[in-house]
């Protein structure tokens, strides 16, 4: 990753009508994700298990919008691309990835 790129993802999912943080995702300078936990309980189980589905990929689909000179009008499209592990884009595309087909809300730590 480049040094300005950010390590930190902090994961929440929504339950009994409230936003519940869940854990942290801290990446490491070679893109390996440690997962610790805000709590315990089935909601945590399942987290832990998704982010096992998604460290056991080769590759994530990072889907994303991007902003195109069209006629003179800046327009946004749609952009996707296969980022393996050891890409420094690969933490956008986990991000992209347990928002996007998990269902969990995710923010960029510090």
């Amino acid at each position: 990753m480049t040094e300005t790129a950010p390590k930190t993802l902090t994961i929440s999912k929504f339950k009994d009508g409230d936003w519940v943080q869940l854990g942290v995702l801290d990446f490491d300078d070679k893109n390996q994700g440690t997962l610790s936990f805000s709590g315990s309980g089935p909601i945590y189980d399942q987290l832990e298990q998704d982010w096992y589905a998604i460290s056991d990929e080769p590759e994530l689909l990072w889907k994303r919008s991007v902003p195109r000179e069209e006629d003179g009008e800046t327009v946004m499209r749609a952009a996707a691309a296969m980022v393996r592990p050891d890409d420094e884009r690969y933490i956008y595309a986990v991000f992209n990835t347990l928002e996007r087909s998990y269902g969990y809300r995710v923010a960029f730590g510090k």
